[in-house]
This record gives structure tokens, sequence and C-alpha cells, in this order.
């Protein structure tokens, strides 16, 4: 437990300021991709300047051990009521927040990290009131909601996660197929096959900002159009994002953390994928297929997340990532599972107590409306598998 800790907000000091303090910390820290120099800095480029971020600091001893950016906004209650929140490195701009923070939460020290960043999401409230929010968080931050003052709550909802470890891929005799279904090991070698009959198949890797640049725009391209069948996608039509991953592709490239795959069948295009690469962990963040190419065993994200799969794990990296999310691909696909938290903290009063009782009643009814669905779908099953009378 830390003793004299000191938790301030104060504005934002000089750009070269602020840097120094995160990457001196962000080296004693062990931080996501997301929590890096390189995404905080491209954010802070890109916040609009009508939302002005703050600096939490903690110290012992004078000893920076603790760093975060909160914005000043408003969330709602019962889905109407307006109220104050403060965002961790988010600002409320659906445009701007759609980017999509994950693993988020203070950058501490990772000596006594819980208790540092139990300690600022205690201070952040009590200096600032209204409601700490966190998107994204990682799972360390679970604890929180019963290690809290009394006077605090937290609440919120989780997402899974999935993800594949390299480790195991590489220790595995027939690599990372070995590590997959019978079914799926089979429908990937059909995709691969039915691929390799249009030319050689290839994974390459964009290796300087020329050719990732454009493989970015050529990703942006694919994956609106794959996405127009259901009304389009914020990802490839908002120009802040485009504007935002520019700027992260020219600034993380060069440091090695940025990764863009394209995947091709001879001289056609199927899969772009775009990946953060951070201290031996590969962030998948999004991809651009190409559908169409194949009568049968179309397939184009599958097969490229194989070979990025393979490749990842051939250059000694330890995770690939899916991230939140529950579809199909991820979980068929992974090897490990976890969770990510959306998480809200405040003051406990008679409203957040009705609101959560709310809250908490509406995701028993879910719960229990699924577990009979469920059943419901057990009973179908077994009823069409059962033979007959008639034979």
């Amino acid at each position: 437990m830390h003793t004299n800790l000191a938790i301030g907000c104060q504005a934002l000091p000089p750009r070269d300021t602020l840097k120094a303090l995160w990457a001196d910390l962000e080296a004693r820290a062990d931080a996501p991709f997301f929590l890096s120099w390189t995404w905080i800095s491209t954010w802070l480029d890109h916040l609009p300047a009508e939302h002005h971020a703050e600096l939490v600091v903690a110290r012992q001893a004078g000893r920076v051990i603790g760093l975060g950016l909160i914005v000043r906004g408003w969330t709602r209650r019962f889905r109407y009521l307006p109220v104050r929140c403060w965002r961790l490195h988010e600002c409320g701009v659906e445009a701007l927040d759609e980017i999509t923070i994950e693993y988020n939460g203070f950058l501490v020290e990772r000596a006594h990290a819980a208790d540092t960043r139990r300690a600022m999401v205690v201070a952040v409230q009590a200096q600032k009131g209204h409601i700490l929010q966190i998107s994204g968080a990682s799972p360390d931050h679970d604890q929180l909601d019963t290690s809290l003052p009394q006077h605090l709550y937290g609440d919120g909802h989780d997402s899974p996660t999935h993800w594949v470890s390299l480790d195991d891929v590489r220790q595995h005799a027939a690599g990372f197929e070995g590590l997959l279904s019978a079914s799926r090991r089979s429908r990937l070698r059909k995709s691969l096959s039915a691929y390799e009959a249009l030319g050689p198949v290839r994974l390459e890797q964009a290796n300087d900002l020329a050719t990732a640049r454009a493989w970015l725009d050529r990703l942006f391209t694919l994956n609106a159009q794959s996405w127009d069948a259901r009304g389009g996608s914020r990802f490839a039509t908002e120009p802040l994002m485009r504007r935002f991953h520019a700027r992260l592709v020219d600034t993380g490239l060069p440091l090695g953390q940025i990764q863009l795959l394209r995947l091709c069948a001879g001289d056609q295009e199927i899969a772009y994928i775009y990946n953060f690469v951070h201290r031996g962990h590969v962030y998948f963040y999004q991809a651009g297929l190409r559908y169409g190419l194949l009568d049968k065993h179309d397939a184009p994200g599958y097969v490229a997340h194989l070979l990025a799969i393979q490749a990842n794990a051939e250059a000694g990296h330890r995770c690939y990532d899916f991230m939140a999310g529950d579809a199909d691909y991820k979980r068929s696909l992974s090897t490990h599972g976890g969770l990510m938290l959306w998480r809200q903290f405040g003051r406990r009063t008679w409203l957040s107590a009705t609101e959560r009782a709310v809250r908490a009643g509406v995701r028993g009814w879910r719960q229990r409306r699924q577990a009979t669905a469920d059943g419901d779908g057990e009973r179908l099953a077994v009823h069409r598998t059962t033979p007959s009378s008639a034979g």
C-alpha cells in the first residue's frame, strides 16, 4: 500500500514536458499500446478545441507513479437525465471516441499498480465530483468494483475478449492449425486451396510509409464496401477517423508499432490487416476484406488471420489479440479469452442506487430470457434429432 501519495489534477503542461513525463512513466509501467505515447499523443492532436483535457498526476515522494488525461462532458442516467462526467482518454465526441480505445486505464508504475489505480479513481471523484467513466478498461479494473470506499460505487458492463497465445503456436508441432478444431482446419484448408488456384498466396508487410499509407487507404475502401449493405461504417467514412489513423501510422510505423499486412493470390488482393504491435503484443484493430473472388470457400478474413497469426508467431511475438467483441471468427480462431470492462465510478446517492438497481434488474431479465431461449433451443435440437415413431 502506498504512503505519502499525492494526487492532483492540473492543466496540461507544454507538449514536450508532457511527452517526457509520459515516456518516463511508460518505461516503468506494464502499459498496453493504447496507453503508449504514440496513441495518446495522436489522440491529443485530434481532440476538438472546445474539449480541454486535464492531467491527473499521482506522486510519491515527488516521483511520478501515475498519469491520466480526463475530459469533462456529459452522460445520461436512465437514458434521458443528463449528468456531468469525466472521461478517461475519451471526450464524448462520437466521431473521435469511435476510434475505440481498449485496455484503457490510468498509466501506473508496475509496482503497487492496483493500489495506485484505485487511489487515482478515488482522488479524481473526490476532486472533480460527478462520474468518472472508463471505457474499454483492462480486466485489472474489475477489482475496483469491490475495493472502493463505501461512499463510492463502480458499475457497468463487460465484453468478451479473444486472443491467441503465440507461445502455444510455436510449441505445437502443427503450428497454429494444430490448435484449431478439425472442422475449422478443414474449412481453412479448402479456402486456402481455392485462393491458391488464383495464384501463389503470399502475406506481405508494409515496411515504408508510402506503402503503409496506400494500404491503409485501400483498407478503408474495402471496409466501406463490405459495410455498405449494413448502412455504412463510421470507421471507413468518418474524415476525423481517417485523419487520426493516417497520423497514427505516420508516427507508429517507424517505431515498429504499426503492422499493415496485405494478403494476395497472384495479382489479386484478398485482404488488408491493420494491427498494433507493442512489447510482443499484437492487437488486431481493423481489416479491409475483398469478398467475391471465390464462388465457394470465400473467407478472406479467416485466411488472412491464419497467415498473420503464423507470421507473428515466427516473429517471436507472444500474443495475437482480437480484443473486445464476440464475433464468430474471434471465438473460432482464438485459444484464450477474457473480459474488457466499461465502467462508471461515482458517489453513492439515492439516484445512483436507483439507476444501478434498474440496470441490475434489466440485466437479470435479459439473462433469464437468454437462458430460456437457450433451453428452448436445446429442447428443439433434441426433438429434431430424435427418430420419429414412424421410423
